[in-house]
């Protein structure tokens, strides 16, 4: 279930990964622009998250930036709390990812992001519960129509 879906004034901007899930935008192509697209619609009601493991991932600075220019609240998730994507945020969620021989910045980094994307959602849920109730069981019914009988 989609943070988005929960919070209909909210909008997720971006992210530098390889899985945008439901992220509006990241570091390829076609999404990035979706990011871009998105930020520019951003309102003062408006929520705007940008997770980039370095804080200096373009396709994610530049949309945040647009977003908070057209007065959403900012949320970056970042390993590094003084990178430009930090600076442009009213809030920074930082995260403790380190890196390994088997596992680069970006990808140790996963983890770490989707534990504060989990938090920051269970949040939501919890202060929106009426409303979240009613979105996650609609949701439910929606992808349950999709789904293959089990055997």
């Amino acid at each position: 279930m989609a943070l988005s879906t929960v919070i209909a004034p909210s909008s997720a901007i971006a992210r530098d990964g390889l899985e945008p899930g439901w992220l509006a935008g990241h570091a390829s192509g076609r999404r990035a622009k979706g990011g871009l697209v998105q930020a520019g619609d951003a309102a003062h009601r408006d929520v705007a998250l940008g997770i980039s493991h370095s804080g200096t991932t373009a396709e994610v600075v530049e949309p945040l930036t647009i977003a908070k220019e057209r007065g959403a609240t900012t949320i970056a998730v970042t390993n590094f709390p003084r990178s430009p994507l930090a600076e442009v945020a009213d809030i920074v969620l930082t995260t403790a990812a380190r890196d390994t021989p088997f596992r680069a910045g970006g990808v140790a980094a996963r983890h770490t992001q989707m534990l504060v994307l989990d938090c920051l959602y269970i949040g939501v849920v919890q202060r929106t519960h009426e409303t979240s109730d009613q979105l996650l069981t609609a949701a439910t019914e929606a992808v349950a129509k999709h789904r293959l009988p089990q055997r």
